[in-house]
């Protein structure tokens, strides 16, 4: 393994897939000790992190306990006929609203919807994306529902 990220992109590594070995199990319960107690998700309350403030940060995951979360469905001029899903929650008191990119949470999603209807929090994994036209966009990379 080769560390390969610096910056806020500091997590970043390359590996040899041959080289993953499974040498056990996590309990789900302990996930919640992995959650992060940050004030604000990657240093602000906004959707995006400007370009000239992102080296800021020294990281680009993060895992919170989020509440009161709701999928946003909606559809673009550009792509009518394509569903893009967001994830709208509470973090800290803060309304945030981020795309989804979690391919098996989206797939169950579309699957049946009403799989997240009695769930009132869910254990995220938040990230932050390379830029686009000067802006670095905050991502749900992974939904957990416990």
């Amino acid at each position: 393994m080769d560390y390969v990220g610096e910056g806020y992109q500091s997590e970043n590594v390359t590996f040899l897939e041959s080289s993953i070995r499974i040498i056990g199990t996590f309990d789900p319960e302990k996930l919640y000790d992995l959650c992060e107690e940050r004030p604000l998700l990657f240093g602000n309350k906004g959707k995006v992190i400007h370009l000239k403030y992102i080296d800021r940060l020294f990281h680009s995951l993060t895992l919170v306990r989020a509440t009161n979360f709701e999928v946003i469905e909606y559809t673009t001029e550009d792509v009518p006929d394509r569903k893009k899903i967001r994830l709208s929650f509470i973090y800290k008191g803060i309304q945030y609203d981020f795309p989804i990119t979690d391919p098996v949470f989206k797939q169950n999603y579309q699957d049946d919807a009403s799989f997240i209807d009695d769930i009132d929090e869910a254990l995220l994994t938040l990230s932050v994306g390379v830029p686009l036209n000067d802006w670095h966009y905050k991502l749900v990379a992974g939904v957990i529902v416990m």
